[in-house]
């Protein structure tokens, strides 16, 4: 009976191994995404000063178009810049919103495991 109850510790001891393996793992994939969610705001936050600088240009070019048809035209591809962005900026939000929801997967699946390990942990004791 002994070497049954030492051989189920032994078994269990290597499953929380097993676990605490694949937690390690999983910290380190929610580090990762962590530091890519930082670099895509910090990308997205420059994107919003960029267009700020095209709206200024623009202004200032709206007013001289009234005096050269050549600068209507470079109002025109300005604006079509600015619309390009604003595709983009749209596309750099939605990877930050699917990066958010992979973050908070990976928070759960840690949580769930940290929560397995503490009450199989406790039920040895």
């Amino acid at each position: 009976m002994p070497t049954s109850k030492a051989s189920a510790n032994a078994s269990l001891f290597e499953q929380l191994k097993k676990l605490a393996q694949d937690v390690d793992a999983a910290m380190q994939a929610h580090a990762d995404l962590a530091a890519s969610l930082g670099k895509t705001q910090a990308l997205f936050s420059g994107g919003g000063a960029l267009a700020k600088k095209l709206d200024t240009a623009t202004a200032r070019l709206l007013k001289q178009a009234k005096l050269d048809p050549a600068v209507k035209e470079a109002v025109a591809d300005l604006r079509a810049i600015g619309a390009e962005i604003s595709k983009l900026q749209l596309a750099l939000q939605t990877a930050m919103q699917r990066e958010a929801q992979v973050t908070t997967t990976v928070s759960n699946l840690l949580k769930a495991k940290h929560d397995s390990i503490k009450t199989t942990i406790g039920n040895i004791a």
